[in-house]
């Protein structure tokens, strides 16, 4: 019998303090289907107040939850754009 672990809730608080202490200015690419649910400015804005600093995103058009795989050339376009190659 597999028993699911306990989510360590002191963790969770001791990453969101450390989150909120120091900002991230490592460039983020967050790309995702614009088939799927939900604005990715909801994720965004999560992102950038968990201290991400410079967050950078896009729709990969028709493509939903597995982007990379639905829609390859779309996302490594995107990508190449983002690191400018």
């Amino acid at each position: 019998m597999i028993v699911a672990e306990s989510v360590d809730h002191d963790d969770a608080s001791a990453n969101n303090d450390a989150s909120s202490q120091i900002p991230v200015t490592t460039p983020l690419l967050y790309l995702r289907g614009d088939k799927e649910g939900g604005q990715i400015s909801d994720y965004v804005d999560g992102l950038r107040s968990a201290g991400l600093t410079h967050v950078d995103h896009a729709l990969v058009p028709n493509a939903g939850h597995f982007t990379q795989e639905e829609a390859p050339q779309d996302t490594w376009r995107l990508i190449a754009e983002f690191a400018g190659t």
